[in-house]
């Protein structure tokens, strides 16, 4: 076992490369495991800081004054430049409206926001629609009072807001420890392994490999064994941390399919390595290569983006993608489908493991065969 056995010495060189995205792991893990919950339907304003310096003292200021005061958080301020300079700095106030003499006729308003503040721009589309409201309803026969409790009236209906597709707001957060599984995996390994299978198959090392008594089937299992073994144990790893989260809902219910998606993935995901690996890649180009690959699956395959929102042509690309399968197995899961359903995606899932490594050999052996002749 001489192959084996250095091939898991180098290894420990790349741990720390791989404990980063370990991290990283634990961080989207601890972010997005608390964001299911109850589906809302209800459409909640934004609320502002407004301070109201009413110079005219009509009623149409003061009925201003009053609707912009349903909405939003009134700040006494004085008149005062310098303070509200300090107010507007320290965000104690976020909008500052002047309601000048002669609105009741003129309706002229002057304002003081934060430049490029979102919050302004809010306020100032608020006060215009109350404005046009206000100028429509009056041209077209409608009292100032009747007017006003009109726009009041429409501005204070609630929007419904309603999922046409399924709702994933509400997954457990064991959901999203076993959704981003896939990223951290094709990181992990192609930053793990992908430098070590590059300098096994260099042809000074496969050279001095040749001319030793080890047959070169005898040293391919043991490279093949060793990888699978870090790749197993990356993966021991994931599992080990879930349940130090969700302790013992991993193994009930529906979750053991979850692990058994999760273990075909991470097969996947070495098969890949084994691809890389026969290539002559510095380590730049690894890692480029690995962000191009574990991003991009990661993105199209519905790991990072719901594909509830695909369109019908992105979801026909995304089906040539391991991840979209992962994805799917995993998402029928926790829908708690038919077995045969689950089973048919890890059936896919498989698939693509089995052509990987057959591409990997296919490759190895086309390069030895070129060496050789």
């Amino acid at each position: 076992m001489q192959v084996y056995n250095t091939l898991m010495k180098i290894v420990k060189k790349q741990l720390g490369s791989c404990a980063i995205f370990f991290g990283i792991f634990i961080f989207l893990l601890t972010m997005f495991s608390n964001t299911g919950g109850e589906q809302r339907h209800e459409y909640e304003s934004y609320s502002c800081m407004l301070a109201i310096i009413d110079k005219d003292h009509s009623d149409a200021s003061k009925r201003l004054s009053d609707f912009l005061a349903k909405t939003n958080t009134l700040v006494d301020i004085e008149d005062d430049e310098a303070q509200i300079q300090t107010q507007l700095y320290y965000e104690k106030v976020d909008y500052v409206l002047y309601i000048e003499n002669g609105y009741a006729t003129t309706g002229e308003l002057k304002n003081i926001k934060r430049p490029g503040s979102n919050t302004g721009s809010y306020m100032d589309d608020q006060i215009k629609a109350y404005q046009n409201s206000m100028n429509i309803l009056t041209e077209v026969g409608y009292s100032e009072k009747e007017a006003y409790e009109l726009t009041c009236d429409a501005a204070s209906d609630e929007g419904l807001v309603t999922m046409m597709n399924k709702v994933t707001s509400n997954r457990p957060s064991i959901f999203y420890f076993f959704m981003y599984i896939p990223y951290v995996l094709i990181m992990m390994l192609f930053t793990g392994l992908t430098p070590i299978l590059v300098a096994y198959h260099r042809k000074e090392v496969n050279d001095r490999v040749n001319v030793s008594s080890m047959p070169v089937r005898k040293r391919n299992f043991q490279l093949v064994l060793a990888t699978f073994t870090i790749s197993f144990g990356f993966w021991v790893l994931f599992m080990v941390l879930g349940f130090v989260y969700n302790g013992s809902k991993m193994v009930k219910g529906m979750h053991p399919y979850c692990i058994l998606n999760s273990f075909v993935f991470a097969v996947i995901a070495m098969s890949m390595v084994c691809v890389a690996g026969n290539f002559r890649l510095d380590s730049q180009k690894i890692s480029m290569i690995s962000n191009i690959v574990g991003l991009g699956m990661c993105f199209l395959g519905g790991v990072f983006v719901p594909m509830e929102i695909f369109g019908d042509g992105l979801i026909a690309v995304s089906r040539f993608l391991p991840t979209h399968w992962y994805v799917r197995a995993n998402d029928l899961i926790f829908e708690e489908a038919s077995v045969s359903e689950i089973m048919q995606c890890i059936g896919v899932e498989c698939l693509f493991a089995v052509a990987f490594l057959a591409v990997a050999l296919l490759v190895s052996k086309r390069r030895r065969l070129a060496r050789s002749s």
